[in-house]
């Protein structure tokens, strides 16, 4: 696989598990098998909210540099709220996930477009090497 893979997804539940074998099998590819677990965690929350909040067609976007991986969710829906990861509660058995992801990742953030929108995270060669998912 290339230093760049775009995927496109349906807007159902396997989805998920596809872009994480996605993730997984094209990080081993570029030769950083290392960052598959915190990878898969990150692409499989940003398809799960994509597949929950977003519009029917999802492209995953997967970029690697000399020293960052981009992994990046399009859903066509267009969002008129920010993109914000929510603090725990014992009252909301969701909403957790970019919370998670914040976390894990050097850099996220979102870029709305006349289309739809792009939530994006970068995980730092360097930074991120021994950043344990769990």
């Amino acid at each position: 696989m290339p230093a760049h893979e775009n995927v496109t997804l349906e807007a159902a539940p396997a989805s998920s598990r596809r872009a994480r074998a996605v993730v997984t099998e094209w990080l081993d590819a570029i030769g950083h098998p290392e960052f598959s677990e915190t990878a898969a965690l990150v692409v499989a929350e940003l398809v799960a909210n994509a597949i929950k909040h977003g519009g029917p067609h999802i492209e995953l976007d997967l970029t690697a540099a000399d020293d960052a991986i981009r992994i990046a969710v399009f859903d066509s829906a267009v969002t008129t709220h920010d993109i914000a990861p929510q603090s725990p509660s014992l009252d909301r058995p969701h909403g957790r996930g970019l919370v998670m992801v914040q976390e894990l990742v050097t850099r996220w953030g979102h870029d709305d477009a006349p289309n739809g929108k792009t939530v994006w995270a970068e995980i730092d060669f360097e930074r991120d090497r021994n950043v344990s998912p769990v």
